[in-house]
């Protein structure tokens, strides 16, 4: 449907695909980066088991960090 939209010249419509389907494929993508994951749970893991940094962190108005976590959408 949406090539028909597009390839129709009297119709002026902006065409695209569903959100939540682009930014799930686009996290999958990231997440294949196992490097960047690594990184961010070294990251995390500083700030929240050292007392100075964590407390830095806190004074600043940081929030919880959570550790990221894989998700299976659509499971029962």
């Amino acid at each position: 449907m949406r090539k028909n939209l597009e390839s129709d010249d009297s119709i002026d419509v902006v065409t695209y695909g569903c959100s939540a389907h682009q930014l799930n494929l686009l996290s999958g993508d990231l997440e294949g980066v196992e490097a960047v994951k690594e990184k961010v749970v070294s990251v995390i893991k500083y700030f929240r088991n050292r007392q100075m940094p964590a407390a830095w962190y806190k004074q600043r108005g940081g929030t919880k960090l959570v550790l990221p976590q894989d998700v299976r959408w659509n499971t029962l």
